[in-house]
């Protein structure tokens, strides 16, 4: 609950940037002087009824707020929802419609232009094409796009934004709505997907949660059909796409999952064929065993990946397309808290058929890319990350939709052909920036080392200034105090370099989740070394310094040594320990490679796995310690790590599961947290893990 002093401080925050700011709104700076006149008669309580008795009020549009300013009615911004401003337009009043034909875009981050905004944005650029194609005498696009933007505060959106008196409404939107469906899931749902895996596998479970993500979304566009009937607003959706070829599932998305009839011993026998007939080259083999990881579980976003990989190899592009979006879509079975947003196939579907049903323009960007790009399967040219668009990605998408938008209005065919290129982009320090955020954003969620090269390089490239940006975040990303206690990172907020990455505040590291981002940082320093500035001694210095293990026990379960990502398994249960669930799980360790280490370990393997132990491999499967034996209950064990299976700075530890299990002792749904953990069986457990050099 906020006090008097803290609405103070946000209106006073707000004011002095529209003093600053060139030209001065003085309606604005007017409105808020009489505000803070006021302020000191208000209270936390009385602030949080009035917030709540806004919503769903019709003098509010999103985060602008209805006034009267010299005689018109307009929207500007209200100082009390000064917190969310930031994902929103940076505009700070919407003025009373005129003679220009008004477009209203709707939409989620990916209609903000992620990464790029505020400096350039979809909105813009799609201003940009239809007042280059000289169709209308004016227009304007109004952007009512929002990061993060959830489909109830869509609903409430598409409800309120009439008010602006539209010509025409674009809704750019799809990827946040599954979270509704993860809010809805109760424990009867699990027992009766339960049932249904009984009868018919994963896939008669993936066609029942489909069905209640399907009806979510048909409730949202009975609202944006009969607003458009009731107002008479012409209508035009954008469905998002996804970058099918270059997002990668991460450890989570890929926990293995409980079979029947203990198939899990096959599926990973599949696996290793395909990794091992793919090291040879062998196609074949290599396609066979990927097609038998699918059979066997289709939950599983594996053996997807593989046979697209397979595909891709034989030029089977629309193939590979399929097998990609498969694997998107199995996130859809929970087992990550933190999934990145998507538009699965289910909510493609419906936002066709009811497009089709009622006439509404449509412009999928799935099919347009592959339409676009046939001979491949299109990735980071289009996208940033998973479904943000680069820049040629929003040129694209936009020339397609101003193409949609010119025809909706004036009742005419025009030809893609005759749809003029926008003058509007971004400036090689704002696209800079906006790779090098998405190669920070990529680590963050465990995708390939070559994905965050290409980005690091193509930020360098277009900018080489944004060096020093670089060598800050590598500073503060080494360190062991949390990222918004470090110097470098200030520097960083304070110069306002990382605005188009929520102002530099998605930098911040989740709670007890910092990580120590060693692909990132090498790549980084690759990068530099393209315009001479060569950092790799000095990173390796503050590795050691900082992670290096001395004398002193290092505890390798804090974030910096276990973590890959900020994804994590779905559980609401807090405990003290480390759950494995995969079949091999990575941890990673800094060492000076000239002292033999000791491991101090405390763990147990459930019981189920009574035939199993567990096996521990230094930097490959060829470097392997002692195995740690079965044990139900928690043991201790010491082994050590001999300096010549060590290197001079960053190392791995290979923790390898048996996955030998009956799939019988796996029917407890008491409650969402147990039904979860059947699905997702734990296969070993840590609860202490130290490891320093041996004295």
């Amino acid at each position: 609950m906020k006090n008097t002093t803290d609405i103070l401080k946000e209106k006073a925050t707000a004011l002095s940037q529209l003093l600053m700011a060139k030209p001065k709104d003085m309606d604005a700076i007017n409105a808020l002087f009489e505000e803070i006149g006021v302020s000191t008669s208000l209270t936390g309580k009385s602030t949080n009824k009035a917030r709540r008795n806004r919503v769903g009020k019709s003098d509010s549009i999103g985060i602008w707020k209805k006034k009267t300013v010299n005689g018109q009615t307009v929207y500007q911004r209200d100082i009390e929802k000064y917190a969310a401003w930031h994902s929103w337009a940076n505009v700070n009043q919407l003025p009373e419609k005129t003679y220009k034909k008004r477009i209203l875009l709707l939409g989620e981050s990916v209609a903000r232009g992620y990464f790029y905004a505020p400096k350039y944005s979809v909105a813009k650029e799609l201003e940009g094409v239809l007042q280059a194609s000289n169709e209308f005498n004016g227009v304007e696009v109004i952007d009512l796009s929002k990061n993060s933007l959830l489909i109830d505060e869509l609903q409430e959106l598409t409800q309120s934004c009439v008010q602006l008196k539209p010509d025409q409404i674009v809704v750019f939107a799809g990827n946040n709505w599954v979270h509704k469906l993860y809010d809805e899931i109760t424990t009867d749902d699990y027992k009766q997907i339960e049932e249904i895996y009984a009868k018919e596998g994963y896939q008669g479970v993936k066609v029942y949660t489909e069905n209640k993500l399907e009806k979510i979304v048909q409730h949202y566009l009975k609202t944006l059909v009969k607003t458009s009937k009731i107002y008479n607003i012409p209508l035009v959706i954008i469905i998002p796409g996804f970058n099918l070829l270059d997002w990668k599932s991460d450890d989570v998305e890929k926990i293995l999952t409980r079979l029947q009839r203990n198939q899990i011993q096959e599926w990973i026998a599949a696996k290793n064929a395909a990794d091992i007939a793919l090291a040879n080259q062998n196609d074949e083999e290599f396609n066979a065993s990927a097609e038998r990881m699918v059979a066997l579980d289709p939950s599983n976003p594996t053996g997807f990946e593989y046979l697209a990989e397979s595909y891709i190899k034989q030029q089977q592009f629309a193939a590979a397309r399929e097998c990609l979006d498969e694997s998107k879509d199995t996130i859809l079975f929970g087992r990550g808290i933190s999934p990145k947003p998507r538009c699965f196939r289910i909510i493609r579907d419906v936002l066709i058929q009811t497009a089709t049903q009622h006439n509404i323009a449509y412009i999928d960007l799935h099919k347009l890319f592959a339409d676009t790009y046939s001979d491949e399967v299109a990735g980071k040219e289009l996208y940033l990350d998973y479904c943000h668009l680069s820049e040629k990605g929003i040129k694209l998408a936009m020339k397609h939709t101003a193409k949609t938008v010119i025809e909706t209005l004036t009742d005419k065919e025009i030809s893609i052909e005759n749809i003029p290129d926008s003058a509007v982009k971004p400036t090689n320090a704002t696209a800079a920036v906006a790779h090098f955020c998405a190669a920070i954003h990529n680590a963050h969620f465990s995708q390939p080392k070559h994905i965050l090269a290409y980005h690091c390089q193509k930020a360098v490239a277009l900018y080489p200034e944004i060096k020093e940006i670089m060598l800050q975040y590598i500073d503060f990303t080494s360190r062991k105090a949390s990222t918004i206690l470090c110097g470098a990172f200030e520097k960083v907020i304070v110069g306002g370099h990382m605005e188009q990455y929520e102002g530099g505040m998605s930098l911040i590291h989740p709670t007890r989740k910092k990580l120590i981002d060693i692909e990132l940082l090498d790549t980084i320093v690759d990068a530099l070394k393209s315009i001479g500035h060569n950092y790799t001694d000095e990173l390796q210095k503050i590795r050691i310094a900082e992670h290096g293990i001395t004398e002193k026990p290092l505890d390798i379960l804090q974030s910096f040594y276990k973590l890959k990502g900020y994804n994590s398994y779905n559980s609401t249960t807090f405990r003290n320990y480390v759950q494995l669930r995969n079949d091999t799980t990575e941890f990673t360790i800094v060492t000076t490679g000239t002292d033999n280490l000791e491991v101090n370990i405390v763990y147990r393997i459930p019981a189920y796995l009574k035939d199993g132990a567990l096996k521990i491999y230094i930097n490959s499967k060829a470097q392997q310690l002692p195995n740690l034996a079965f044990s139900s209950t928690w043991e201790k064990a010491v082994v050590e790590i001999p300096k010549e299976y060590l290197q001079k700075g960053v190392n791995k530890i290979m923790i390898e599961c048996p996955v030998a299990y009956d799939s019988k002792q796996f029917l407890e749904t008491a409650n969402i947290q147990t039904a979860m953990d059947s699905f997702f069986p734990v296969l070993g457990e840590i609860h202490a893990f130290t490891i320093r050099t041996q004295s």
